[in-house]
């Protein structure tokens, strides 16, 4: 796991939006995103390391580092497959 000095909140407003963390394996998170409307999402995350600060996708990465679900239950299939690379990943170096 990356020794980071500033991590990304577990809880934080982007856009407007409300996020909150539901689960978190090393560099790989789960987040509610609850929009203005009250519309809740789910977003699946890999945090990157840039500068000793943790960060999330940009919107120029997030499709592949980033991915939004309506359902918790898709979210939750993707952040399992994620931890599983992350995993494999490490086994490798």
């Amino acid at each position: 796991m990356i020794d980071a000095t500033a991590t990304l909140p577990s809880e934080f407003t982007c856009g407007g939006a409300a996020f909150r963390q539901l689960k978190r394996v090393g560099q790989v998170a789960l987040f509610k995103r609850t929009s203005l409307a009250g519309d809740d999402y789910f977003e699946v995350v890999v945090i990157k390391l840039r500068k000793g600060l943790e960060l999330g996708p940009n919107k120029s990465g997030f499709w592949t580092h980033g991915h939004s679900y309506k359902s918790l239950l898709q979210a939750e299939r993707r952040f399992a497959e994620l931890i599983e690379q992350q995993k494999e990943e490490a086994s490798e170096r």
